[in-house]
C-alpha cells in the first residue's frame, strides 16, 4: 500500500465530493432545485443557438419595419 498523496485517486475523490449536493430543507431547498435546473438549461448549447436565433429574428423583424420608407418620412423622424 502507497503512503502519500495519489493524484489520481484525489482527483477522483474531489470529483465525487463535488457531485453530492446538498439540498436545504424547505423553501429555499425548492428555491435551490429550481435554480440548478434553470442552470442545467442554461448551460446547454441549445439554449445558445437559441439565443442567437432570437438576436437574429429581432434583426430581421426591426429592419422590415424601415423598409420601403420615402426618404420626406425618414428625414421627418430626427
Amino acid at each position: 500500500m502507497e503512503v502519500g498523496l495519489n493524484e489520481e485517486l484525489s482527483e477522483l475523490i474531489i470529483e465525487n465530493i463535488n457531485a453530492v449536493r446538498v439540498w436545504p430543507k424547505g423553501f429555499f431547498g425548492y428555491v435551490k432545485k429550481f435554480r440548478v435546473f434553470l442552470k442545467t438549461i442554461i448551460r446547454a448549447s441549445s439554449f445558445d443557438n437559441l439565443l442567437m436565433f432570437m438576436v437574429i429574428a429581432n434583426t430581421v423583424v426591426m429592419s422590415l419595419g424601415s423598409y420601403g420608407i420615402s426618404p420626406e418620412f425618414e428625414s421627418g423622424l430626427d
